[in-house]
């Protein structure tokens, strides 16, 4: 016996569905779309290598750069021979100077204070990439500034290297350049060629 229904008389499925005249369903071939929402861009991702099973971040590596620069200021750079004295210039006293003594008398070779700004150029490197961390969206640029920032370092050691080597020849002192000199204008090309592939890859992706 069919059911009918209680509240307009008319036979009911006998699937069990509601009452296709008080409660008529969809049809099947009808879908009800959501409204599309524009998907969010992820965010740029960081450059990253696998090293020893674990994943590395290219900033890191560039910061780790940085900070190592910073350490080699310190470090000798040059040695020039004085009247059979050896006497070694750091960073520091290349933009600051230094008292000499030799024979018992002491000597103030004075520095050029522009020549700190081998120091400064890796403390900014290091604060700019650290800001990756901060501001994802902007790692394009942020490696686009510690590019520029290792280019200007090897400009500011071209020039040191010039400046050096004119005052050697003016006075024909005997000039050694130390690995740790060299080294750094390797850091500093390598750390920009790095941060230039990054901001290149970065730029591709958009």
């Amino acid at each position: 016996m069919d059911d009918f229904c209680n509240r307009c008389g008319n036979p009911l499925p006998g699937d069990g569905s509601p009452c296709p005249c008080c409660n008529p369903a969809l049809p099947p071939e009808i879908e009800v779309e959501a409204p599309k929402t524009e998907e969010a861009l992820p965010p740029q991702a960081d450059k990253a290598f696998w090293l020893g099973g674990r994943e590395v971040k290219v900033s890191t590596v560039v910061q780790v750069v940085a900070v190592l620069l910073v350490v080699l200021f310190f470090l000798p750079w040059f040695t020039v021979n004085c009247q059979g004295v050896r006497i070694s210039f750091n960073g520091l006293d290349v933009a600051f100077g230094k008292t000499v003594t030799a024979f018992g008398s002491s000597q103030r070779i004075e520095g050029k204070a522009v020549y700190v700004v081998l120091l400064l150029i890796p403390a900014v490197q290091f604060l700019a990439l650290l800001l990756n961390r901060v501001l994802p969206a902007a790692k394009k640029a942020l490696y686009a500034v510690s590019t520029g920032l290792s280019a200007l370092g090897v400009l500011g050691f071209a020039a040191l290297t010039s400046y050096v080597g004119g005052i050697v020849k003016a006075n024909m002192i005997p000039l050694h350049y130390t690995a740790w000199y060299i080294l750094s204008i390797a850091l500093h090309v390598a750390a920009g060629a790095v941060s230039a592939w990054c901001a290149i890859s970065l730029k591709k992706r958009e």
